[in-house]
């Protein structure tokens, strides 16, 4: 009996002292996986994904949201234009100081990834704080954003 609570009482003290893993927002080169920024998320954290459309020349953003399980949940859309090209399936779409904006996409995605142009004007902001905007990424390099659990 005394061995059975001793192991138990190491084992429940073994799992009180290893570290909960945490979550991070990773954004990084998609070819060669050169990291430019990490910093750390936790669930429910918004992550929004803007730049400049190449044709329209109107402002697009994207807004991801961190998920329990360390994934990512695109949850928002906004852009001033709606035409042919533009996934209108999920989600409700409204009209608010002039920007069409979907909201409840809920779609679960796992990594955001663009080919970055700083000409475009390529911004990502974590919790509404600006991560990297245009010129901190490399010009025509394709990039992701990826959660990762250490």
């Amino acid at each position: 009996m005394m061995r059975t609570t001793t192991l138990l009482a190491f084992l429940l003290l073994m799992v009180a002292c290893t570290p909960e893993k945490q979550l991070y927002m990773v954004i990084q080169d998609q070819d060669n996986d050169s990291i430019y920024v990490e910093e750390q998320v936790t669930e429910g954290d918004r992550i929004t994904l803007s730049w400049i459309h190449s044709v329209e020349k109107t402002p697009w953003s994207e807004v991801y949201e961190v998920t329990h399980e360390g994934g990512l949940m695109l949850t928002e859309a906004i852009f001033e234009s709606f035409g042919a090209g533009v996934d209108h399936a999920n989600g409700t779409m409204t009209v608010e100081d002039g920007k069409v904006v979907v909201k409840d996409i809920d779609e679960p995605v796992e990594k955001i990834t663009w080919i970055h142009s700083q000409q475009a004007e390529h911004t990502v902001h974590l919790r509404d704080k600006e991560s990297t905007g245009p010129n901190d990424l490399p010009h025509h390099q394709a990039i992701e954003i990826v959660i990762e659990e250490r």
